[in-house]
């Protein structure tokens, strides 16, 4: 509030000010930085300024027009239409009830809900990355990550990061998402052209771009010739109706329900470790 309130002020001065930071000046600006941390990453867009005479010191402040949402001034049928969504996509957190609120309230009779998402507590931190091109750091498969975040979309019963890991771009699926999600400054994300959400292929096995491995699958009967055509494969050999189809994995679990769904028609190959996971989880559902 002193930052909203007040002209930019220096850490000295937001020190001496707020009385909140103690006499130990390492302690203190420590626990300063911490703050100032902490309030990015809930979307409290603090910036600085260094003017001249200050000898170089950073002065902070929170512009009302980068904090505070300006008037919607919504029509009566665009109220109606988000009152309408809130009611009938259910998520498991209450976001969308204290928007509406916010928003003037509303309640339609009789919408029931046509969809059911999952919410996660990284989903704000990282829409918030997206809006205002933050880099994000977050645990990812047992390291640490920094990405530059794209977008957020809703694919195949799962929350998906689209995002530029160093040259690469990638999708990271939420719910794996290790710890606090932690943002950068921002704008220090550079714009791209091109629409984000062309990583993410509608084929589920080419979905979270990590660990990936070339499978062979043997494929026989009448499910040989359509699995031949489809997308991102390539045929290896056909005998005596059956095909030999190499396919680039990524999602594993999607690859599983694959292969199962062609039930007996199907035979993983290689590589050996991945015809070893299938086994392995075969024997462990036969328990």
């Amino acid at each position: 509030m002193l930052l909203r309130e007040a002209r930019p002020l220096t850490r000295a001065q937001i020190m001496e000010r707020t009385g909140a930071y103690g006499d130990d000046p390492e302690r203190g600006r420590a626990t300063f930085e911490r703050d100032k941390r902490a309030l990015r990453e809930l979307g409290v867009p603090i910036s600085t300024v260094i003017a001249e005479g200050d000898e170089g010191a950073t002065r902070y402040t929170v512009e009302t027009d980068d904090y505070d949402l300006p008037p919607l001034d919504l029509e009566p049928d665009e109220h109606l239409a988000l009152v309408m969504a809130t009611a009938m996509v259910d998520l498991d957190r209450r976001w969308d009830d204290v928007a509406l609120r916010k928003l003037g309230g509303g309640e339609v009779a009789g919408a029931g809900v046509r969809a059911a998402l999952p919410a996660f507590d990284a989903l704000p931190t990282l829409q918030h990355a997206v809006a205002v091109r933050a880099p994000a750091r977050f645990g990812y498969r047992d390291r640490e990550r920094e990405v530059a975040a794209r977008a957020l979309v809703f694919r195949t019963g799962h929350w998906y990061l689209v995002a530029d890991e160093g040259e690469a771009r990638k999708t990271f699926r939420v719910d794996r998402i290790q710890g606090a999600v932690e943002l950068g400054e921002a704008g220090a994300v550079a714009e791209v052209e091109g629409d984000p959400l062309e990583a993410l292929t509608v084929d589920p096995m080419q979905l979270e771009r990590d660990d990936e491995v070339t499978a062979r699958v043997l494929i026989e009967g009448h499910h040989a010739e359509r699995e031949s055509r489809r997308a991102g494969v390539e045929v290896l050999d056909r005998r005596h109706g059956a095909v030999e189809l190499e396919v680039r994995v990524i999602n594993r679990d999607a690859f599983r329900t694959w292969v199962l769904g062609l039930g007996p028609a199907a035979e993983v190959l290689g590589p050996p470790e991945l015809r070893d996971e299938m086994v392995g989880w075969l024997r462990e559902v036969a328990r």
